[in-house]
């Protein structure tokens, strides 16, 4: 079995895959553990970068843990992929 090759031809959409509840746990718990070892004071605001960040299901996730911990922060998401803000049919 042979995965076919990615290129700029090939129509992929991450979104499916985002939206999985797995994907959405497995990524919650890790964002969880990251924000977890942060230093300094909890008053202080956060400026978060998300590298990679595709559609920003992860950056979500990471908007709601802060929030929900009760911090402030500027959260920032980053993708090179034109692909990652292209919705699938709406080229």
């Amino acid at each position: 079995m042979s995965l076919p090759e990615a290129n700029e031809n090939t129509p992929f959409s991450f979104a499916p895959f985002a939206a999985h509840p797995f994907y959405t746990a497995v990524n919650r718990s890790l964002v969880q553990q990251a924000l977890a070892g942060l230093a300094g004071p909890r008053s202080a605001p956060l400026t978060l970068v998300d590298l990679a960040c595709g559609m920003g299901a992860v950056t979500r996730l990471i908007a709601e843990e802060v929030a929900r911990q009760g911090r402030q922060a500027h959260i920032l998401g980053v993708d090179p992929s034109v692909e990652a803000f292209v919705l699938p049919g709406k080229r």
